[in-house]
């Protein structure tokens, strides 16, 4: 089982059949993180034919060197907002993952949530249903904005005919980018997901290097 402690860590508690039962603090975040967590703990100590100590795991846990960029890490910006770079790779399931797990941190802190989702590729012909299909799951999240962008990820809109969701398409990452700061606030919780090709890592650079809307308006001013 898993549980939200804060934008940075999950509480993983794992069943061992011949070993007490271990309670973790993950920087592995979400049920994705409690899932690669277990695997790897049940691969070790399948390898090493013993259970990992607490220490052990604490200190693996604590490496500056675990997880890798663009897979659901956390970036905190200035004005509070918080985004959640799987830039990484994308496909159905692992956006449906991922989306949940901003839905949960934006929950836990009363914040709006904004999903950015590019085209999954290398679908072939199930393409254009996948990302259809996908719609009507994240539309379930109830995120304030959701914006699409390349290719078919125009599709993924169709399926959020009256949600509450403000929703967007760009051709690209620059673009998304764009549409994205015009509609942020401070606080906000956002998803950046894509397929690698979109390099979508682009959106967190710029999301990062600027400045939040309400600086921007004090400089205006």
């Amino acid at each position: 089982s898993h549980q939200s402690l804060s934008p940075q860590l999950t509480r993983v508690c794992i069943a061992r059949p011949s070993a007490p039962e271990l309670q973790l603090d993950s920087p592995l975040l979400g049920l994705p993180g409690a899932y690669a967590l277990t695997a790897a703990i049940a691969a070790n100590e399948a390898f090493l034919q013993r259970p990992l100590e607490r220490s052990e795991l604490e200190s693996a846990l604590g490496s500056p060197a675990l997880g890798e960029p663009g897979r659901l890490g956390v970036v905190e910006l200035g004005d509070g907002s918080l985004v959640l770079d799987d830039t990484y790779n994308s496909s159905p399931a692992s956006v449906r993952s991922s989306a949940a797990v901003a839905r949960d941190l934006a929950r836990q802190r009363g914040s709006r949530l904004l999903l950015v989702i590019g085209e999954m590729r290398e679908l072939g012909s199930f393409s254009g249903a996948a990302h259809r299909e996908l719609g009507p799951d994240l539309a379930r999240l109830d995120p304030d904005v959701l914006i699409a962008f390349g290719g078919e990820a125009q599709e993924l809109l169709s399926g959020l005919a009256g949600a509450r969701a403000r929703t967007a398409f760009a051709l690209d990452a620059p673009g998304a980018l764009e549409l994205l700061e015009s509609e942020r606030r401070p606080g906000d919780v956002i998803l950046v997901k894509a397929s690698r090709g979109l390099r979508a890592e682009r959106i967190v650079a710029g999301l990062s290097a600027g400045t939040g809307p309400a600086e921007a308006e004090g400089t205006r001013s």
